[in-house]
């Protein structure tokens, strides 16, 4: 079901080519930010998948965290974070927020998308993962999944438990996660 939404959305891309055709707001989503055309298009399916890479992120609880099918390797996260991932930004929040971060991390990349953010940390390819805006927990629902089952923390820190957040459209916390607990809480109290 996910790869005929995958193929419908290839479509859509091959109708909208370029930023001018995808970019444009059509209305306001339900969570109060801007759908885009390529947004609408995209919408509310259960697994995370790069067009620009062309991966494919799967989980299923108790059975492990997945790329292109098969289980994701042995590439963990550090103890450290040398590589912060920070989503859901502009250059004005980075500015504001880097001098929080000093001593604590390394190095700050963005990705430009929360789910592949934490679907990069599941994979040990980032060490952290930080949203500077409130997230909506339809919009990390799958990548989440890869995240805990890679035994990896994350937290809703401004509205925490993140096992009790509802799925729906309501945008309530930051999002921070990392290979611990111990990181995760250093990272939200920076950051507060």
């Amino acid at each position: 079901m996910c790869r005929l939404c995958v193929a419908d959305i290839r479509d859509v891309l091959d109708l909208l080519p370029t930023r001018l055709e995808r970019e444009p707001v059509l209305r306001r989503g339900q969570g109060g930010d801007d759908t885009t055309a390529i947004d609408q298009a995209a919408e509310f399916f259960g697994y995370v998948y790069d067009f620009g890479t062309g991966e494919e992120w799967t989980a299923e609880r108790g059975t492990g965290a997945f790329l292109q099918g098969e289980p994701l390797g042995p590439v963990t996260p550090k103890d450290r974070i040398e590589i912060l991932s920070f989503e859901g930004t502009t250059a004005s929040a980075i500015a504001e927020r880097i001098p929080s971060v000093l001593g604590l991390v390394d190095r700050v990349r963005v990705m430009g998308s929360l789910a592949l953010s934490l679907c990069q940390l599941a994979d040990g390819r980032v060490d952290a993962v930080c949203s500077l805006k409130e997230a909506r927990s339809v919009d990390i629902a799958a990548a989440q999944l890869l995240v805990r089952e890679r035994g990896l923390a994350i937290e809703l820190f401004e509205d925490p438990p993140f096992g009790s957040a509802r799925l729906d459209l309501v945008t309530r916390s930051r999002v921070a996660a990392a290979a611990s607990p111990e990181l995760v809480d250093a990272l939200s109290g920076a950051l507060r």
